[in-house]
């Protein structure tokens, strides 16, 4: 079935508020049915945002965050968001995890970012480390390896509509 007509309004008023899509909005007839007279056109951000195969908000994050010096944070933040949570806990052992966690930091995506950091800085070094690192953390390393490839895919993206960062230290990714 087609979106309702309310689905298709709601999502212009999302890319409008992110700055993607201008809408001229006619007088609606019925305020529950938009006139379907709307005349939409994409901006040069909502191009953009049309390639990438994220969120719209998760998009336009990853290319301010390119455009604003802080690109290699936004790709692994946008990646985690697509991912499970490397956190893990079981029910024996929850406090503990939680405490591990927020070690890190109060937010939850700066705790990944962290964590990921010190992981990923870790296994460059020395693996044994980077394992105690892992269970001292209550860290998943398929989760933080996942993390890994996604950043790689969303970075392909990046590339192809004319995002880089610049050259990483070391090759780290």
């Amino acid at each position: 079935n087609p979106p309702t007509t309310m689905a298709i309004k709601n999502a212009l008023d999302l890319l409008e508020s992110l700055g993607a899509a201008e809408s001229n909005w006619n007088e609606v007839q019925d305020q529950d049915e938009p006139n379907s007279d709307v005349k939409t056109s994409l901006t040069a951000l909502g191009y953009h945002l049309a390639t990438l195969p994220v969120h719209p908000r998760v998009g336009k994050m990853m290319i301010y965050g390119a455009l604003f010096g802080v690109y290699d944070p936004c790709l692994t933040i946008a990646a985690a968001m697509t991912s499970r949570s490397p956190f893990i806990s079981s029910v024996g052992n929850r406090e503990a995890a939680d405490e591990a966690k927020q070690s890190f930091a109060s937010d939850d995506h700066i705790s990944v970012l962290l964590a990921f950091n010190q992981w990923r800085h870790l296994r460059q070094r020395d693996g044994r480390k980077a394992k105690a690192f892992l269970r001292e953390n209550f860290l998943s390393y398929n989760s933080l390896n996942n993390i890994v490839q996604l950043r790689k895919q969303l970075e392909k993206y990046m590339f192809d509509i004319g995002f880089s960062a610049p050259a990483s230290p070391s090759g780290l990714l």
